[in-house]
């Protein structure tokens, strides 16, 4: 009886080891969190992950539009890292309205984008969209989208975490034209494609088009505290409108009282 019972036991624990290594290997794939411009250290993507997001919408977010129709892509890139396989993908939206591709692919080992339009919106109303990664595996991607005829203003908002600082812009009807970011001695994360040429030093300034910003999106940009920037702190800035008089965002340094 005592040899059946350490046998048995033997048998449970091969059973167990085998467990955590099926375990082990499943947790070896993962999947970069899409990003808006975001993307904060959602932007941290490792080397060998895969890379699937809709530039300037967040998974979950809601987004107000004017218009019948707008556009956005979809990426397998940031940065320098890509994805290595083949992503295929389907899109769809709901309440009547439509998207001009329905599924496709984007190529792995290369930076690879497209272009989704969707059209028909109709006024006051709200459109879920739902972008799905089906190969190698499934992954899915959705936000609101609004239609109103409002004007949206930009506005801007800056926390302080410690290590790392993180500027969220929210774009509105009309992006700002050439808006410089001020960030001293902080390092930009060039992960970002929107801060891609930005360099550190202890001047450090970056410069936004209209071009590259989306209307009605939400982008996040990281900067990085360094060994000339560590003992700083920086001042929280809640979220703010930027004027068409306003050109330049400040992360500026707290002062140090005596």
């Amino acid at each position: 009886m005592k040899k059946r019972n350490q046998s048995r036991k033997r048998i449970l624990a091969v059973c167990l080891v085998a467990i955590l290594l099926a375990v082990a290997c499943l947790g070896t794939v993962t999947l970069a969190k899409y990003v808006s411009e975001t993307e904060n250290n959602k932007n941290l993507a490792e080397a060998g992950e895969l890379i699937f997001y809709a530039a300037g919408y967040e998974d979950g977010g809601t987004y107000y539009i004017s218009g019948d129709s707008f556009t956005f892509h979809l990426y397998n890139y940031t940065g320098d890292f890509k994805t290595p396989f083949d992503i295929q993908y389907d899109v769809s939206v709901d309440n009547g309205a439509q998207v001009s591709l329905s599924t496709g692919i984007l190529l792995g080992k290369k930076a690879s984008s497209q272009k989704i339009t969707v059209e028909n919106l109709k006024s006051e109303k709200f459109y879920c969209v739902t972008v799905t990664m089906t190969s190698p595996y499934e992954k899915t991607i959705s936000f609101i989208i609004s239609t109103h005829q409002d004007v949206v203003a930009n506005q801007y908002a800056i926390t302080d975490n410690g290590n790392w600082v993180q500027l969220d812009l929210y774009i509105g009807s009309n992006p700002p034209t050439d808006l410089t970011i001020s960030y001293g001695a902080l390092s930009p994360d060039t992960l970002n494609r929107l801060m891609v040429d930005w360099t550190q030093n202890e001047n450090g300034n970056g410069l936004l088009k209209a071009e590259n910003l989306q209307k009605y999106a939400h982008y996040t940009l990281i900067f990085f505290e360094n060994e000339n920037s560590s003992k700083q702190q920086y001042v929280d800035v809640a979220r703010t409108v930027i004027s068409a008089e306003n050109t330049t965002i400040i992360i500026q340094e707290e002062s140090v009282s005596d």
